[in-house]
């Protein structure tokens, strides 16, 4: 990223290249998601290959390490976290047959590594001053991120009770550029879902069995925005970016075919694209 560097949030590299790619909607399978009361009682199951989010801390940040040498460049680290809130779900071409309000949440936190940073311009860079303020030379630099490891959960959002764990695999965006406004593209991460009988009173398979360790989550957006660079902490090497979610964002939900299969989940916000593609 969310909500890549977030971007912000709600993503998705050299390890692109491993990434699983994004299923397009209408082909992706189905699950049957519990659709939960007021209380978060899990309830009638419902047929879902689609889950609609948006960032429920909006705008949010990623806390980017720039090193000693106070400059954006390849091997910096970068961490954000982000909660995605479930507003609707769709089967197939209808985006509208299931609302599941609030039912849901993805609590996700991720680190990840800067590379193959080119200056934008002759010169260009992204450089963190002595005053905490952070200024961009000569338009700021293009890089690709990766992931190194995240931490993102499956979670009833009005009891918080936990339903399942991802499991990280890999994960990155490419050809990122911070302009200020400008949407971010999709991210992939591959994780695998450790879903145990605790959750088949939430998620099972579109034939009703246990989606047990057999789910690809991947969730996309088009929708995220780098907003600005926010002041750092010049003696520790950080400065903070601010990304926004317009609530685009969309989480794919598809049976996995094998259990030795990674999931793939590309993260809104975590990492920011944009036309040229913006950070997480």
């Amino acid at each position: 990223m969310k909500k890549a560097v977030r971007t912000s949030l709600l993503g998705i590299a050299a390890v692109a290249a491993t990434a699983v790619a994004l299923p397009m909607q209408a082909n992706a399978a189905a699950l049957q998601f519990s659709n939960l009361d007021g209380a978060g009682t899990p309830g009638a199951f419902l047929l879902v290959d689609k889950l609609n989010s948006i960032s429920s801390i909006n705008p949010y940040l990623t806390n980017v390490n720039v090193g000693p040498n106070k400059t954006l460049d390849d091997g910096d680290t970068f961490n954000e976290s982000l909660v995605l809130i479930t507003n609707s779900s769709s089967y197939l071409a209808n985006p509208t047959s299931f609302v599941l309000g609030g039912d849901y949440k993805l609590v996700a936190a991720l680190t990840g590594t800067i590379y193959n940073t080119m200056p934008v311009a002759l010169g260009g860079a992204i450089n963190l001053n002595p005053d905490n303020s952070v200024s961009v030379v000569n338009g700021g630099v293009v890089f690709d991120v990766a992931f190194s490891s995240a931490s993102i959960e499956l979670r009833n959002n009005q009891t918080n009770a936990l339903i399942s764990t991802l499991v990280f695999g890999s994960g990155g965006g490419s050809s990122i550029q911070l302009v200020a406004g400008s949407l971010i593209s999709d991210i992939t991460l591959n994780a695998l879902l450790n879903c145990t009988v605790a959750c088949d009173s939430y998620v099972k398979l579109e034939s009703g069995a246990s989606a047990a360790g057999v789910i690809v989550d991947t969730i996309t957006t088009g929708s995220a925005r780098f907003n600005s660079f926010l002041n750092g902490n010049y003696a520790a090497n950080t400065f903070d970016i601010s990304f926004s979610d317009n609530g685009q964002a969309t989480t794919f939900i598809v049976p996995e075919p094998g259990t030795i299969a990674l999931l793939g989940m590309g993260l809104v916000g975590f990492a920011a694209t944009g036309r040229r593609k913006k950070v997480v």
